[in-house]
C-alpha cells in the first residue's frame, strides 16, 4: 500500500500543516491499524526532529514517516 503525502495531510484536521498525536491516532485507525498510545508516541518521536511533538511537512519528507506507517500496515497483514 502506498501512502502519499497528500493522503497523510488529509488527516490534518486542525489545518495547521502538522500531524499531531490525535490526528496520527485517527489516521492509523482509519487505515485499519490502530496503535497503542506508546506506539503512537514512539512513531512521532522517530520523526520529530524539532521536538515539538508534531510531524511537519519537512519531517515527513526527510525522515520517512511513510516507512513507519507502511510497516504498521504490513504487520497487520502478517
Amino acid at each position: 500500500m502506498f501512502v502519499s503525502i497528500f493522503h497523510l495531510y488529509r488527516y490534518d484536521t486542525g489545518k495547521d500543516k502538522f500531524i499531531d498525536f490525535e490526528e496520527l491516532k485517527h489516521m492509523m485507525e482509519k487505515l485499519g491499524v490502530p496503535q497503542t498510545h506508546l506506539c503512537l508516541k514512539e512513531m512521532i518521536k522517530e520523526v520529530d526532529e524539532d521536538f515539538d511533538g508534531k510531524i511537519s511537512f519537512r519531517e515527513v519528507c526527510t525522515t520517512g514517516i511513510f516507512n513507519v506507517v507502511v510497516l504498521s500496515l504490513f504487520r497487520k497483514l502478517l
